[in-house]
């Protein structure tokens, strides 16, 4: 039996916000529920594209396989090009939507994440590698982020387009909470997940869309490192937000100095998270903003 919240309850985080879904993977009307869930995506294959808001040819299509059996192909994903990046950095429009209207349709994307769990456990497993219990905590931490951020919105001006860059060993929950962050805001979005997993990240987007989320303000945009410096080195990004090694932030943050006009980036590498402001010059400014 599915049931709500955690241990501490459904009321956790009450009277913010719902608490997340979660299940009990010592029941067995649980674990059978979830394997029905499941089921009919144990052989599915998915196919993956760039969301843009314009329209532009595809790129190059690669095979995604399963980590624990590589002769396993899940699906493809087809990559940005360069006509496909001008289309998704031209096309960006921040969300001109009331920070109410933005609260709700975060909310229904949590539902719609809770609704297709069985799609979404199945996948974080075969693209990703994850186990059940992975899988839940990936799912309960997006849908917390979706719900947190919702909860946040408000009136004041958003920076314009951020580039939101995410991890392959968090492909749904920190690839959510990038985007959430960022939306609620009204900024306009360009997601690049990491290569291993765009199938998780392609699903994502495809369930914000249908909550209400335009496409002018989240774009979905797949490929390599390249791909994540042309995003980050272009100068109508207002900022970037980053999770990776440390050594990448610095190149990003080299990238901004020279090439953005942006107002600010958060990167997390390792444990730490850091600012980076430009100064009344231009000159970036670097500082320790918190720890992970």
């Amino acid at each position: 039996m599915l049931k709500s919240g955690s241990s501490t309850g459904p009321e956790l985080f009450q009277p913010e916000r719902v608490n997340s879904i979660g299940f009990d993977l010592n029941h067995t009307p649980d674990l059978a529920q979830i394997k029905a869930a499941r089921a009919p995506f144990e052989t599915h294959t998915w196919s993956a594209t760039c969301l843009t808001a314009g329209q532009a040819g595809g790129g190059n299509t690669m095979n995604v396989i399963n980590p624990f059996d590589p002769d396993q192909i899940v699906g493809t994903a087809n990559l940005a090009n360069d006509a496909i990046l001008e289309a998704a950095l031209s096309g960006a429009q921040i969300w001109n939507a009331s920070p109410s209207e933005r609260r709700a349709t975060l909310h229904k994307a949590a539902d719609l994440f809770e609704a297709g769990y069985g799609e979404l456990f199945a996948l974080l497993a075969r693209e990703a590698g994850k186990t059940l219990l992975d899988c839940v905590g990936e799912l309960r931490e997006a849908v917390d982020f979706l719900r947190y951020y919702a909860e946040h919105t408000n009136d004041d001006a958003p920076i314009g387009t951020f580039t939101c860059i995410s991890p392959w060993n968090f492909p749904l929950a920190i690839f959510t909470g990038q985007i959430s962050a960022a939306l609620a805001a009204g900024n306009a979005v360009l997601a690049k997940p990491a290569e291993q997993t765009p199938l998780i990240a392609h699903l994502a987007v495809t369930l914000l869309h249908e909550a209400g989320v335009p496409r002018t303000a989240l774009q979905l945009i797949l490929g390599a490192g390249q791909v994540g410096a042309a995003l980050t080195s272009d100068p109508r990004v207002g900022g970037v937000a980053f999770t990776g090694s440390t050594a990448t932030a610095q190149i990003i943050r080299s990238s901004m100095a020279k090439h953005l006009h942006a107002r600010r980036a958060f990167a997390c590498g390792n444990r730490r998270l850091e600012r980076y402001d430009r100064g009344q010059h231009g000159t970036p400014r670097t500082g320790c903003h918190g720890h992970r």
